[in-house]
């Protein structure tokens, strides 16, 4: 990763961050993006970030957050963490697109004993406290509702929600329900 990608990274993730989540979402994306840019960066910057992260991972994101991001994940531009990331738990083979919300306490990880890890595509709104467990593809667009427990693929731009999650219909715009 260039200085120049890492910089655009970090003004695209400030710009979501500011509007939906304040300080403490820019913050924990910052932490990421400094980490992300200390494995992937070349140089004595990039060794600088590395030494960095190890310290505001350690203080911010694990003991004042309580969250567990690794700096690993390949991630899109954009990333917003509503309530600053707090309780987040992301397996280190994660992939996260464009666009990206991940509202507080989700879990993107493994089924052991199985390593694969979630993808997850552009666009996509995570709610709190939902699970997306093992080798699952979240499609650009779908929308995983808050505690809904994912283990199967979601379809680009769907809506899913209930453990286990199921598509659900969107709500018809004429309906007297609606």
């Amino acid at each position: 990763m260039k200085y120049s990608e890492f910089r655009e990274l970090v003004r695209s993730d400030i710009e979501v961050n500011r509007r939906s989540s304040g300080i403490f979402g820019i913050i924990s994306v910052a932490v990421f993006r400094i980490g992300q840019y200390g494995n992937q960066g070349r140089g004595p910057l990039a060794c600088a970030a590395k030494i960095m992260h190890v310290l505001l991972d350690t203080i911010w994101t694990k003991m004042i957050i309580g969250s567990d991001i690794p700096a690993s994940i390949e991630c899109g531009s954009a990333l917003c963490l509503p309530h600053g990331g707090r309780g987040l738990f992301i397996n280190p083979g994660t992939v996260i697109g464009d666009r990206v919300t991940i509202q507080q306490q989700v879990t993107i990880g493994n089924r052991p004993p199985r390593p694969e890890a979630p993808k997850i595509g552009s666009g996509v709104q995570i709610g709190a406290k939902a699970s997306l467990l093992g080798e699952v593809t979240v499609g650009d667009g779908a929308k995983v509702g808050a505690h809904a427990v994912v283990t199967k693929d979601v379809p680009s731009g769907k809506t899913v929600a209930g453990v286990p999650a199921r598509a659900i219909h969107p709500v018809d715009e004429a309906s007297p329900l609606a």
